[in-house]
């Protein structure tokens, strides 16, 4: 009987330093949770005539070199990871010039191209799919993440930009790497008003001051 409760207290033993192991190996990986989900977003920029966001404005996208990000909000119900952000939420842009036709990947050095409720996305690939005097499409992928190298995940980025006289505007679509989402939804005609007037009351202009440091 004693041999037997020895042996019983062998096995308990073993099964709880296999349990002790299990949760320590475990552990790190309970606490990483791989960024996963859509966003969209729309707002103003500001195509500039040469690169580095110099040479002032250019008055159609073919004649654009660099555009400058201005005011982006989150426009649709965000998912998965991004949940958390309500729609109208004002979303950080790069303030650095990105140069187009042709597009050209942002030197490191830059900030992130957007970073939201601690989220951040940096471009590794960067091309122009479409160009014309009224619409111009960009794509990008690159690295989404939160600060947690173990919640890293790939995504893309797509953005169509469009004009209504003198104000220029953008609405994109993210989405992490198979994640299905909706691609970039036009810009609602409701925001054009109020993007027009932003544009009116010179906001647009002191954009137009920034530019990457030579």
């Amino acid at each position: 009987m004693r041999r037997i409760r020895g042996i019983q207290k062998s096995v308990v033993g073993i099964a709880m330093m296999i349990g002790a192991v299990a949760m320590a190996s475990s552990a790190p990986n309970a606490q990483a949770a791989t960024i996963t989900g859509a966003m969209s977003f729309y707002g103003i920029v500001t195509p500039n005539l040469a690169a580095n966001g110099l040479g002032g404005e250019a008055p159609n996208w073919t004649s654009a070199k660099s555009l400058i990000f201005f005011l982006t909000y989150e426009s649709l119900d965000p998912s998965g990871s991004f949940s958390s952000i309500e729609p109208g939420y004002e979303i950080t842009m790069d303030p650095f010039p990105l140069d187009i036709n042709p597009a050209i990947l942002p030197p490191p050095t830059d900030p992130p191209l957007w970073t939201v409720k601690g989220f951040t996305f940096t471009l590794t690939s960067f091309s122009e799919p479409l160009i014309t005097p009224s619409v111009m499409e960009l794509t990008g992928t690159g690295d989404i993440t939160d600060g947690n190298p173990a919640d890293t995940n790939t995504g893309e980025w797509v953005a169509t930009f469009t004009s209504l006289g003198e104000t220029y505007g953008w609405s994109s679509s993210f989405e992490t790497t198979g994640y299905s989402v909706p691609t970039a939804v036009p810009l609602p005609e409701a925001v054009w008003s109020g993007l027009a007037t932003l544009s009116l009351i010179g906001l647009v202009g002191a954009v137009r001051a920034r530019k990457r440091p030579a």
